[in-house]
């Protein structure tokens, strides 16, 4: 039981379509872990919607 790389490119994922900055991937295994995954919002693209 481990984080794998799959799991930490799915929290960068939300985190870009999303307002939030900060992600916490936690572990509860056999051996406890945890990673904070950080995408600030200014580098997030904006798209404007044209009405």
């Amino acid at each position: 039981d481990c984080i794998v790389t799959a799991f930490e490119n799915q929290i960068l994922n939300y985190l870009k379509g999303t307002n939030c900055e900060v992600g916490l991937l936690l572990n509860f295994g056999t051996k406890p872990e945890f990673r904070r995954k950080v995408f600030e919002n200014n580098r997030k693209i904006r798209i404007e919607k044209s009405v």
